[in-house]
C-alpha cells in the first residue's frame, strides 16, 4: 500500500468512528433525556400520595410538578439537549475539517456560505 493510501485510509477510518461516536451520542443521550422526562410525567403521578407530604414553593410536590414543575423540566431537557449537540456538533465538525485536511473554519457541519456566494460576486438581496 502507498503512503498516502495509508494515510487516507486512516483518515477515512477516523472520520467513521467520528460519525459513529456522534450517532451514537445523540442516541444515548434522547433515550437518556426521554426516560428522565417518562419518570416525571409517569413517576411523579404513581407516587403522588406518598409525595404529598413534601412541601415545593409554598404546594405539594404533586400540585406544583402537575402544574409547572413538570414544564420546567421538559424546558430544562431541552436546553439540555440543545448544550450537549452543540458539543458533539463541533467534535463531528472538528473531524470532518482533519478528514479535509484543513482547520477548523466555521462552525457548521456544511460547507461554508459567504454574502459573496461561490464565485466571489456579491449575492443580490
Amino acid at each position: 500500500m502507498r503512503p498516502y493510501a495509508a494515510e487516507t485510509a486512516a483518515r477515512i477510518d477516523n472520520l467513521s468512528r467520528a460519525r459513529r461516536d456522534y450517532w451514537r451520542f445523540n442516541v444515548r443521550l434522547i433515550v437518556a433525556l426521554l426516560a428522565f422526562g417518562a419518570l416525571v410525567s409517569f413517576g411523579v403521578p404513581l407516587v403522588a400520595g406518598q409525595l404529598k407530604s413534601i412541601r415545593f414553593a409554598g404546594w405539594s410536590l404533586p400540585f406544583y410538578m402537575g402544574a409547572q414543575g413538570a414544564i420546567i423540566v421538559y424546558l430544562a431537557l431541552v436546553l439540555i439537549y440543545i448544550v450537549a449537540m452543540n458539543g458533539a456538533d463541533r467534535r463531528l465538525q472538528q473531524a470532518i475539517n482533519m478528514h479535509r485536511g484543513g482547520a477548523a473554519s466555521g462552525s457548521g457541519l456544511g460547507p461554508e456560505v459567504t454574502s459573496e456566494g461561490e464565485s466571489g460576486k456579491p449575492i443580490d438581496p
